[in-house]
C-alpha cells in the first residue's frame, strides 16, 4: 500500500493536518526501511529527511 493511500483512507483526495503527521511518520518509517504500515506508527523514528525526499523527487521526474 502507498504512503498516500494509509494516510488518506477515505479516499479524500487531501490531506488534513492529523493525516499530513501519519504521512510525514511513514514516510520517515520507508526511509529508515522500515514496513510502511499503520500499525508501525508507533515504532519510534526520526524525523523524515525532507532533503533526501526532495532529491530523489527531482532526480525521478529526469528520467520520466
Amino acid at each position: 500500500m502507498q504512503i498516500w493511500d494509509l494516510a488518506d483512507p477515505g479516499g479524500k483526495g487531501c490531506l488534513d493536518k492529523h493525516a499530513f503527521f501519519i504521512s510525514l511518520k511513514l514516510v520517515a518509517l520507508a526511509q529508515n526501511g522500515k514496513e510502511v504500515t499503520l500499525s508501525n506508527l508507533s515504532l519510534p523514528m526520526p524525523t523524515p529527511d525532507m532533503v533526501r525526499l526532495v532529491s530523489v523527487q527531482f532526480l525521478l521526474a529526469d528520467i520520466v
